[in-house]
């Protein structure tokens, strides 16, 4: 039975989906004990860095409750190691 199970399982692949260059995106980063929130279109990619003009951004406390909005259109630069999440828009 055992064996059986894990056949099914190898035989199913898992693809998970990567962030390309024009993916309009939210990218969820440390921010200290709350998260720093951008969304926007990434625009480069490259050396543990990703571009992106952002189209607002928003911190997230950790009660889930959004402050600071700012709507703005300027291009940043986010380091890899820092981004939590990202979900595509």
């Amino acid at each position: 039975m055992l064996v059986g199970i894990l056949l099914i399982l190898s035989l199913s692949s898992v693809q998970a989906k990567t962030v390309e260059v024009g993916d309009n995106v939210t990218m969820i980063t440390d921010f200290g004990p709350n998260s720093m929130v951008y969304v926007g279109t990434v625009t480069e990619m490259g050396e543990g860095l990703i571009g992106m003009n952002c189209s607002y951004t928003y911190i997230l406390w950790p009660s889930k409750k959004a402050v600071d909005y700012s709507k703005e259109n300027r291009d940043v630069v986010l380091g890899v190691c820092s981004i939590r999440s990202i979900y595509w828009n």
